[in-house]
């Protein structure tokens, strides 16, 4: 419990060399698209340049054009959540503590729900609940929520390239803490962001998008650096603290869950 404590309190000062590692520029970053009608000439011949509803098939004069992510006829979306856990750790290396390290504690929810919407060509926002939740036996649970429901701060998530794809970097909307949950007396308080993977709706457009995050067998978040704007929190590297009381100490976390979001026909195009 010592060592636990005096890691916890010295990770303020190492969450400052979380900046050693930047990712390069791109050209440009991934952003919302919609396939929507196009203007006519004389309200008879379509200036389009697509024949079909998902903008795949080229065809000057078509009926159909791609639009910004304003020209969705919705911008509200669904999701859901399989299995989700939230990993505490004390880390291995402190000069990266992203990378994981001996795992403390374990936050187990059975499943989640989602409602969020677009509110940016990069920027969407969302709040999630996470249903049946534990941890060594204590069920958790967020102020106001009934027994083992954790319930999320309002999130903003933003579109930014990842080595290999795309990625969703997700924080909290006032920079305050992104959750909060008592487990029968233990109480955590998570801060920070989390990368999730974009899969299904990039380059093409579909109603169904998922977004994948992974730790490893440590516990450390597998997707940390990106073309993100700085976490406020942890800096270049995007990863969550927990503050866990008691004892009062603050640990590097892990999540892992996989999110299925269904809504309006789009494109995240990279």
């Amino acid at each position: 419990m010592r060592r636990i404590k005096m890691m916890g309190l010295c990770l303020v000062a190492v969450l400052a060399l979380a900046a050693v590692a930047v990712s390069s520029a791109s050209a440009a970053l991934p952003e919302y698209k919609t396939c929507v009608k196009a203007e006519k000439v004389g309200k008879t011949i379509p200036t389009g340049e697509f024949s079909d509803k998902n903008c795949s098939v080229a065809a000057p004069g078509g009926k159909y054009k791609l639009g910004s992510w304003s020209e969705a006829k919705k911008l509200g979306f669904k999701g859901k959540n399989g299995v989700s856990t939230l990993d505490s750790y004390i880390p291995e290396n402190e000069a990266t503590p992203w990378t994981g390290g001996t795992v403390a504690g374990v936050v187990q929810c059975k499943s989640g729900k989602s409602v969020g919407e677009i509110t940016g060509a990069k920027t969407s926002t969302v709040t999630v609940e996470f249903k049946t939740c534990s941890s060594e036996g204590k069920k958790c649970t967020s102020s106001g929520q009934k027994t083992g429901t954790i319930k999320t701060a309002l999130l903003k998530a933003t579109l930014g390239n990842i080595s290999g794809g795309v990625g969703s970097d997700v924080e909290s909307v006032s920079g305050g803490p992104s959750a909060s949950f008592d487990c029968e007396g233990l109480k955590v308080v998570t801060n920070g962001s989390v990368i999730g993977v974009n899969t299904g709706n990039v380059n093409k457009f579909s109603k169904e998008g998922v977004q994948t995050f992974a730790v490893n067998a440590k516990g450390g978040q597998q997707v940390v650096f990106g073309e993100f704007p700085p976490s406020p929190v942890t800096g270049e590297a995007h990863f969550l603290v927990s503050e866990i009381t008691p004892p009062g100490v603050n640990l590097p976390s892990g999540q892992s869950t996989v999110s299925t979001l269904k809504g309006e026909n789009e494109e995240i195009a990279d």
